[in-house]
C-alpha cells in the first residue's frame, strides 16, 4: 500500500526551482535598491548645504566614478568638474574631500584661515614615519607648525638665502659640480637617463620638453648667445636680460605640475566657502593641476608656447607668472620657493649655453605623460648633452 504525500511536500520540478530562484533575486535587487534609493536621499539631506558632487555609494564613495574618468586624480577632478562645478564634495571611500578645480578657487582655498591644517590620515606611510606624532614642517600643524615655520625661515636668512649673492655662490658650486659631470659622460660618449627620483623632476621635464622642441631649444640658446655669450656662465644678474629663457621656464613649471595637489589640508573648524558649508575634518585637496591647464586663463594649455609669457614689449607678463602654483601658496607655500625658482633658472640657462640637447638615434619619440607617484615624474628618456663649444 503506497504512502500518501500531501502536494506541499513533493519535490519541486526543475521549473519551479528556476522560477523560484528568479523570484528570489528579484526581491532581493528590489530591496537593496529601495536601501540604495534610501541611501541616496539621506545621503543628499545631509549634505544639502555642501558643494554639488557625484553620487556616493555606500563606502566606495566616488572611487568608482573618479577611477572611470582618468588614472590621474587631477584629470578624475577636473573632468568631473565641468558637469558639478569648480568647487566638489567628494568621498574618498569614507573620507570626506572638497576639490577645488578653478584658478580662483584654487588661489583663494590656498590661503584660506581654516584650511591651514595638515591632514595626515591618507598619508599612513607618512604617519608611520612621523611616530604618529606632529613632526616636520610639511605635515605638522598648530603651534608646532608654525614653530618650525620661523626656524626654517630665520635658518635660511642667516645662511644667506633671499640674498642674490649669497645664493648665487651655492647654486654656482653645485652647478660648476653637475656640468662636469655631463663633461664626464661626454668624454666617454656617455648617454643621460633622465627621469630618475634622484634627479630634479622639473629640470628632467624641462630638458623633455626642449628634446622634443627643438625650435624653442634653437630661440634660448639664440638669446643666451646674443646677451651672454656662447657657451658663457649665466648667472642671477643675467635674469632680466634673459626674458625668452625666462619664460620657457615659467612654461615649464607650468607644463610639468610635479605635484598635482599640495600635500593634504584638512579644515581646521566648520566654515563657508563661499555658499557652500565644509565641515571640521574635511580633507581640503586644491587641484593645481587644473589651474595650470584651465583653458580659460590659458586659451591653448595643452600647447607648450612660452611665448604666452611675454608681453608684446618682450617683457614677462608678471600677472599671468603669478597665476602658477607650482610651489602652492598661502602660508603653506614652499619656503624654498625663492632658491627653488632660482637654482631652475640658472641650472636651465647654463646647461642650454654650454649644450645643445640632441634625441639618441634609434630612439621612440620621448612621451611628455608623466609617471604617476606622490609626485609626477617623466617617463625615462635619453638625452645626448652635445657640447656648443
Amino acid at each position: 500500500m503506497s504512502k500518501y504525500i500531501h502536494p506541499q511536500f513533493l519535490p519541486d520540478s526543475a521549473e519551479e526551482c528556476k522560477h523560484r530562484k528568479m523570484a528570489f533575486v528579484l526581491e532581493l535587487v528590489l530591496v537593496l535598491a529601495i536601501l540604495l534609493g534610501w541611501w541616496f536621499v539621506v545621503d543628499k539631506r545631509n549634505h544639502k548645504k555642501y558643494p554639488p558632487g557625484p553620487l556616493r555609494l555606500p563606502i566606495l564613495g566616488n572611487i568608482l566614478q573618479i577611477a572611470a574618468q582618468s588614472p590621474f586624480p587631477s584629470i578624475a577632478f577636473a573632468n568631473l568638474s565641468k558637469k558639478y562645478g569648480e568647487v566638489m564634495y567628494l568621498k574618498m571611500g569614507m573620507v570626506s574631500a572638497v576639490t577645488f578645480n578653478s584658478p580662483q578657487s584654487v588661489h583663494e582655498i590656498l590661503s584660506h584661515d581654516k584650511t591651514v591644517e595638515r591632514n595626515r590620515t591618507m598619508l599612513p606611510m607618512i604617519e608611520a614615519r612621523q611616530y604618529g606624532q606632529n613632526l616636520g614642517i610639511i605635515f605638522s600643524s598648530s603651534e608646532p607648525w608654525q614653530k618650525m615655520r620661523r626656524f626654517t625661515i630665520r635658518t635660511l636668512r642667516d645662511f644667506g638665502f633671499g640674498k642674490a649673492a649669497s645664493m648665487d655662490v651655492a647654486i654656482a658650486e653645485e652647478l660648476e659640480k653637475f656640468t662636469d659631470h655631463l663633461k664626464n659622460l661626454m668624454s666617454k660618449d656617455g648617454v643621460v637617463q633622465a627621469g630618475s627620483e634622484t634627479s630634479s623632476k622639473t629640470m628632467s621635464f624641462a630638458m623633455l620638453y626642449l628634446l622634443t622642441h627643438q625650435n624653442i631649444q634653437e630661440k634660448v640658446q639664440k638669446e643666451l648667445d646674443e646677451v651672454v655669450g656662447k657657451g658663457q656662465e649665466v648667472t642671477m644678474e643675467e635674469k632680466g636680460r634673459l626674458p625668452y629663457t625666462q619664460a620657457v621656464v615659467l612654461e615649464s613649471l607650468r607644463y610639468s605640475v610635479v605635484v598635482p595637489f599640495p600635500p593634504a589640508r584638512q579644515a581646521s573648524d566648520d566654515f563657508y566657502f563661499h555658499d557652500y558649508f565644509i565641515k571640521k575634518g574635511a580633507i581640503i585637496m586644491p587641484n593645481l593641476e587644473a589651474v595650470h591647464f584651465d583653458e580659460a586663463l590659458w586659451g591653448d594649455p595643452k600647447n607648450f608656447r612660452p611665448e604666452r609669457f611675454l608681453k608684446k614689449d618682450m617683457t614677462i607678463n608678471s600677472e599671468l607668472a603669478n597665476k602658477l602654483v607650482h610651489f602652492g601658496g598661502g602660508k603653506r607655500v614652499c619656503l624654498g620657493q625663492n632658491l627653488a625658482e632660482s637654482t631652475i633658472f640658472v641650472y636651465f640657462a647654463n646647461i642650454l649655453s654650454k649644450f645643445q640637447l640632441v634625441k639618441v638615434a634609434g630612439d621612440p619619440e620621448p612621451t611628455t605623460v608623466p609617471e604617476q607617484g606622490m609626485s609626477y615624474s617623466p617617463q625615462p628618456f635619453r638625452v645626448i648633452f652635445k657640447s656648443r663649444k
